[in-house]
């Protein structure tokens, strides 16, 4: 006999986020769009001086409109490195007790893939969304393994929420 004991949303730290989409940390500018940040002051002892944006995201719309979404993207990494915000992910897990002649004898986790990168001062709206995408996704998985709907909608109703 099998059941699904619990279902655990889990929120997890994402300690190797890529934030390469706001720009690099160099010894050198690569553009005129470079910030020098000795000049500015937020250089620290053994940080680069630089910080180059990825400008090409914003080919076609004037320097003006350009050097202002480089300036948010500047003070967007800035904040992240001074730990105003992280990046998280988000997956489902899924414990499921199998039993033989009414004993427990094995427990497994199984988890949806996960999504990670996600700002921690993203709108509840879009934790919410990404959640339920996990969820679905993890349902799938339970039926793939014998489960009945019922027994995942069971499962379901007291869904855990964790922290990591």
């Amino acid at each position: 006999m099998k059941k699904i004991s619990k279902i655990t949303v889990k929120r997890i730290a994402d300690d190797s986020p890529d934030t390469s989409w706001l720009g690099e940390y160099s010894n050198k500018p690569n553009s005129e769009y470079s910030i020098d940040r000795k000049e500015r002051g937020d250089q620290g002892s053994r940080e680069y001086q630089y910080f180059n944006l990825p400008f090409e995201n914003y080919k076609g719309i004037p320097k003006k409109e350009i050097l202002k979404y480089c300036e948010q993207d500047y003070e967007r990494i800035e904040s992240f490195n001074k730990g105003n915000w992280y990046f998280l992910g988000i997956k489902v897990e899924a414990e499921i007790q199998t039993s033989k002649n009414g004993k427990e004898w094995l427990i497994n986790r199984i988890s949806s893939g996960g999504l990670f990168g996600i700002e921690s001062d993203s709108e509840s709206s879009y934790f919410e969304e990404i959640e339920k995408e996990q969820i679905n996704e993890l349902k799938i998985q339970l039926l793939e393994l014998g489960f009945s709907g019922k027994e995942i909608a069971e499962a379901s109703k007291n869904i855990e929420r964790k922290e990591s």
